[in-house]
């Protein structure tokens, strides 16, 4: 499962957890509170991914891709493994960390916000006019070698530039979102 922590100490946050392949409908969705913490169970055969948004944008039934993605999957093999990364490519709407419990000391993402400073060819704007990084998957230069040049490596730009992705043994990562743009 999920440890996940509002990073933003001023704003409640909300999150939403989509299985992959169902982009549309959000398995769960949570609000904390500014600084607060939930515990978010997850199916044993999860692949997917958590994302900031609004309920007026996440719940009308359509795929809200753009933004920061926390990505995790169990291992199908059932040995208790959550495998996870902080992914860029559909877009930037703020930072997010990810650690393992397991005692290892594995940890992904950023804290900082990177938005600033982006070149005007990276930003875009979201369907509630908030600014974003653009996603890199859509050929965006701009938006790649900014997100390359800012996160070094701590998290997925594109999928050609290393492999942040680490393992919690036991099931379960400690997840911060912090302040972003919603």
């Amino acid at each position: 499962g999920l440890q996940i922590a509002n990073g933003d100490n001023r704003n409640a946050q909300n999150l939403y957890v989509y299985m992959n392949q169902c982009d549309s409908v959000p398995l769960k969705y949570i609000t904390l509170a500014a600084g607060d913490t939930k515990f978010v169970s997850l199916p044993h055969n999860f692949q997917g991914r958590v994302t900031r948004g609004t309920d007026a944008l996440n719940l009308q039934g359509q795929a809200q891709w753009l933004g920061t993605w926390f990505e995790c999957s169990f291992d199908p093999s059932g040995n208790g493994e959550i495998w996870g990364d902080v992914s860029l490519i559909r877009g930037y709407d703020g930072p997010v960390t990810m650690s393992a419990t397991d005692g290892t000391g594995a940890a992904r993402g950023f804290s900082n916000n990177i938005l600033p400073g982006a070149p005007g060819a990276a930003i875009v704007t979201k369907p509630d006019w908030a600014k974003d990084l653009a996603p890199t998957e859509d050929g965006n230069t701009s938006s790649e070698n900014w997100c390359l040049s800012q996160v070094q490596g701590k998290a997925y730009c594109d999928d050609s530039h290393g492999s942040p992705v680490i393992v919690s043994k036991n099931s379960v990562f400690d997840v911060t979102f912090y302040a972003g743009y919603i």
